[in-house]
């Protein structure tokens, strides 16, 4: 075995547990200006909040996102409405989408030159640097899919251009971490789901990535592991609060792995998908990562027994064959012609499907490769 060599970038204090959402005041007593940037309207609507706000100290002020996947003009009209109130502390809840917008805009605020998101994107930015850290963020998720609590990157879109791009800096990475199960009780089905599979796609890809370490191999496979014990249990009891403990254990794991270790093929692809199919980053990776499993068959033999003898999946199944009976059994569709894709239109999903995500996969195809192995799994 070669010399083990890694580096490793994960938030520096994590509290995890039912009930822990409860302790968030004592996170934020030394601040005398917070703010709350909301995303979750049915946990705002449950009153859940309301007792946890008014024990929090000083001047706060509450900022509710809309709905969706967070936007160039949004995240730049949160970064503006940020430095009006000049919080001390950022405190994000709500799900990927609300973290990501928060985690963007709690560093843009202090930035010296532009705090415009176009300047800093990956792909289609102007090549800005971030230089300054940014205000302390809490980040407080409340669905189990993304992981974006514990990445250096936030996933913004950009509709004039077609694409989903990242702001990526260490500087994103929250300063602390609030996992409650509870609070994902009141998430719908097909949030809970499409999330969910988004958590064990992360999982399944950082394992099998090529710039995986051993170290987050280990967290990459205990969490596809839970979320694999437990997605379908959350499924059948939206209530059931150690399902939902497992599933936040599973995103939470996936977010420090990807983050350190790299994705492949479906998060490649599942950016350019989502807004060619104006579908979310969930649903997406939901129906890429059987063709993942499938496309990667040949270069990864000895992951794949190793993941099947952790999952307990009979060696005559094989894991590509169990993930497809899994998303199928979830009704998530094989027909990109059900979502309104073209051949045509794949060509240019393809074609703006090679940025950071897709170099992590364990073989780097060529486009032609990659349109010929879609064309054939979903047409």
């Amino acid at each position: 075995m070669p010399p083990i060599n890694f580096e490793l970038r994960h938030p520096p204090n994590v509290t995890f547990g039912i009930g822990s959402f409860q302790k968030l005041p004592t996170f934020t007593h030394s601040y005398s200006k917070v703010a709350f940037v909301i995303g979750s309207r049915t946990l705002s609507a449950s009153g859940v909040l309301g007792p946890i706000l008014s024990d929090v100290h000083g001047d706060h002020h509450q900022i509710l996102l809309p709905k969706g996947e967070p936007t160039l003009e949004l995240v730049d009209a949160l970064t503006e409405e940020l430095t009006s109130f000049s919080p001390e502390c950022v405190v994000a809840i709500g799900g990927g989408s609300t973290l990501d917008a928060a985690k963007a805009s709690s560093v843009l605020m202090n930035q010296p030159g532009r705090t415009d998101v176009i300047a800093y994107l990956e792909g289609i930015g102007d090549g800005e640097v971030i230089t300054q850290s940014g205000t302390p963020l809490i980040a407080v998720p409340t669905t189990a899919g993304t992981g974006s609590e514990a990445t250096v990157n936030s996933v913004v879109a950009s509709p004039r251009h077609g694409v989903k791009k990242s702001l990526r800096h260490p500087h994103l990475l929250p300063n602390q971490v609030v996992i409650d199960p509870e609070l994902q009780v009141t998430c719908d089905l097909f949030t809970t789901l499409h999330s969910g599979l988004d958590a064990i796609t992360q999982c399944f890809e950082s394992y099998i990535s090529c710039r995986a370490t051993p170290h987050t191999r280990l967290l990459s496979l205990e969490g596809l592991r839970t979320g694999w014990n437990a997605i379908n249990r959350v499924i059948a009891n939206p209530n059931d609060v150690t399902a939902r403990s497992s599933m936040a254990y599973c995103a939470y794991l996936s977010g420090v792995a990807l983050a350190n270790g790299g994705l492949g093929v479906a998060h490649g692809l599942a950016s350019s998908l989502g807004v060619a199919a104006g579908i979310t980053h969930g649903h997406a990776c939901a129906i890429l990562l059987p063709f993942a499993a499938s496309f990667n068959n040949a270069y990864c033999e000895d992951d794949y027994n190793l993941i099947c003898q952790t999952l307990g999946i009979a060696s005559d199944q094989g894991i590509v064959r169990a993930i497809e009976s899994l998303t199928a059994s979830h009704g998530i569709t094989k027909s990109f012609l059900t979502l309104g894709i073209s051949k045509n239109d794949l060509i240019e999903v393809v074609g703006s499907s090679f940025g950071n995500s897709m170099r992590g996969n364990p073989y780097l195809p060529c486009t032609e490769e990659l349109l010929e192995a879609l064309l054939g799994y979903y047409y």
